[in-house]
């Protein structure tokens, strides 16, 4: 179970992976209706191991999945393909489905070359409150990712239809308004997962008066992740700005977001340690 858990099944998964994306840029530039069939439903199988690969995970070391940097990029990744496959049960992404998919391998790659057999937890994510606070982040990063996804997607639909090329993208991905609604949607959950992930954070530093350097300045990439986040929501809300600038500033954002998560897992799993 032990060696199942912890080298075998990520080594095959990245190989899965690698190859959906392989196989979905292939249909990029030479479309086959029938091997997009069979790659969208190897992408549902390819799912359904990942979930119990992470089931797995927990079940062997008595914890969530997030003791090491590994397990941590294991665990994004599971949530940015659960997020997809949520889209995917209800609206066919087709080539849009590139962009997870290469966040996914990558993570995956990150995952089996830092190793996911845990180690010593550092201390600032032990308790039930970290847990909360890291299982939050991690789900408002996994949609705010998506939104980005969306985002590219509107741009490459708009960029099509401004120079009438009409490719294999705009056969194959949602309609402009779809794809809207989605990154709305999806920005929307972030924002909503990161709130409550800050908040749970500061109550839990409240009530255990965690002071520690090390943890308080893991809220300010947070902090100013959340203000980005607002800012943008709100823009969409009230109209201050033009689809087109806000898709653009989804796929920025979704850019922020990934640097800001390098930020805060080196200082957890790296500061710790210097």
């Amino acid at each position: 179970m032990t060696l199942i858990a912890f080298s075998l099944l990520p080594a095959l998964l990245l190989l899965i992976y690698g190859g959906l994306l392989t196989t979905w840029i292939h249909l990029a530039h030479r479309p086959d209706g029938r091997v997009e069939a069979l790659a969208g439903r190897a992408g549902w199988v390819a799912f359904a191991l990942y979930h119990v690969w992470i089931l797995a995970l927990a079940a062997a070391q008595q914890q969530p999945p997030i003791a090491t940097l590994g397990q941590l990029a294991a665990f994004l990744g599971f949530l940015v393909m659960a997020s997809q496959i949520l889209v995917e049960s209800r609206m066919k992404q087709r080539l849009l489905v590139i962009l997870p998919l290469g966040t996914v391998t990558l993570l995956l790659l990150l995952a089996v070359a830092a190793g996911v057999r845990p180690q010593e937890t550092p201390e600032a994510v032990r308790g039930a409150g970290a847990t909360l606070h890291i299982a939050l982040s991690l789900g408002g990063i996994a949609m705010l990712l998506g939104s980005g996804v969306f985002g590219a997607g509107e741009l490459i639909l708009q960029r099509e239809i401004a120079q009438r090329t009409f490719g294999p993208f705009f056969a194959s991905l949602p309609s402009l308004e779809d794809l809207r609604k989605l990154r709305v949607l999806t920005l929307g959950l972030g924002w909503l997962l990161i709130t409550v992930s800050l908040g749970s954070a500061m109550i839990w530093m409240r009530l255990f008066r965690t002071d520690s350097e090390l943890v308080a300045s893991h809220l300010h990439p947070m902090v100013t992740l959340w203000v980005v986040v607002t800012a943008l929501a709100a823009a969409g809300r009230f109209g201050w700005l033009r689809r087109s600038r806000l898709a653009a500033l989804s796929v920025g954002l979704a850019a922020l977001v990934m640097a800001l998560a390098v930020v805060s897992v080196v200082e957890f799993f790296v500061g710790e340690w210097l």
